[in-house]
This record gives C-alpha cells, sequence and structure tokens, in this order.
C-alpha cells in the first residue's frame, strides 16, 4: 500500500540550526483513516544527535495518543533525512486534527522561519489523504523544555523538517453484490 508524507524527504534549502532542547511538532488531518507509521526527520551539516521520543498529540485536548522512544534507521546522526518508525502504528481518524511530535532533548535540530507563512507552505500541504495547514492556521509548533509536551507555542511559522508518514488503512468490502443468491438445496 502506497504511504504519504508532506516532504518527500526533497532536499532542504538552508535552515538554521537550534540546539536547545524542545518538543517540535507540525499539525496534520487525514481525509480517511490512516496509520502513522512513524516520522521523517531532517539533519543537516554538522548537526549532532537525533530526537528521543516520538508522539502524537491530538490537537483538540492536547491529549497524548501515542509516544515511545524513536529508534531511528540510520541510528547515527548524518546529513539528510532519516526515519523513526512506531513500534505500534497510531490510527488517525478522518477530520480530526494530530500533532506529531518529536522530543529534541539533546538533538540540534533545522528550520525555516517564515516558511509556513510565506514560503512554499503558506497554502498548505496536501499529499494524498495527508494534509497539514498552511498560513491560515498556522503552524510551527513547539514546546521549549528537556520533557515531552504538547507542543503548544508557535514561533515565526517555521518548518522543523519533521515529516510524518501514513499509509491509509484498506476500506473493508461493503457488500457481496454480484454473488448468486442460493436458495435451495437439491
Amino acid at each position: 500500500m502506497t504511504s504519504y508524507t508532506l516532504f518527500s524527504q526533497e532536499a532542504v534549502p538552508g535552515p538554521t540550526a537550534d540546539g536547545s532542547p524542545n518538543t517540535i511538532g507540525v499539525k496534520i488531518s487525514v481525509s480517511q483513516a490512516c496509520t502513522l507509521g512513524g516520522i521523517w526527520f531532517y539533519s543537516g551539516p554538522g548537526l549532532t544527535g537525533l530526537p528521543s521520543e516520538l508522539a502524537l498529540y491530538k490537537v483538540s485536548d492536547q491529549s497524548l495518543v501515542h509516544s515511545e522512544a524513536a529508534m531511528w534507521s540510520p541510528d547515527t546522526p548524518a546529513a539528510g533525512w532519516t526515519f523513526a518508525a512506531f513500534a505500534a502504528a497510531p490510527v488517525l481518524s478522518p477530520a480530526v486534527n494530530y500533532m506529531p511530535a518529536l522530543l529534541c532533548d539533546t538533538a540540534e535540530f533545522d528550520y525555516i522561519s517564515e516558511w509556513w507563512n510565506t514560503g512554499p507552505g503558506s497554502a498548505g500541504i496536501v499529499n494524498g489523504p495527508l494534509s497539514a495547514p498552511g498560513a491560515s492556521d498556522g503552524q510551527g509548533w513547539y514546546n521549549a523544555g528537556s520533557a515531552l509536551a504538547f507542543p503548544g507555542s508557535q514561533f515565526n511559522s517555521c518548518n522543523w523538517w519533521l515529516d510524518p508518514q501514513v499509509t491509509p488503512v484498506p476500506a473493508a468490502p461493503s457488500s457481496f453484490s454480484g454473488l448468486p443468491l442460493i436458495t435451495g438445496c437439491m
């Protein structure tokens, strides 16, 4: 089955690095039931460490849906994209706002200011069933500190370069039309 991401692991142009401890997130929704298989993370040249935890929050009540220690592949920071899969992929419901998040307690991370406001993400992104709002609904979500917490503050519509990977849940058959009706025994 096809998986979808926001950025398709594209090259990241000229990011700024930050080494302060933060939980960083991106607001998303899906148009059909999907599993959140994991999160891609971009690490620029010379950055150290990788996020220690993956999390998924429900935006409406800031509740933690799922979290676990991050197991990265590759497991050492290098310039480029790396992926951490959820051991038990949470299921996302359609039309609910979620916030996949990463705890960067000792990891440096890259960002580009105003990316979601006046940059390429200003109109939002839609890829298959996955979408992220742009300037109209805000991005750049973070929570300062070295403990995992809901990213409830915003900073400069930053793109933190975390990229959720979703896969649609196959629909169950709705009927068995076209099958012959058996009415009796011979």
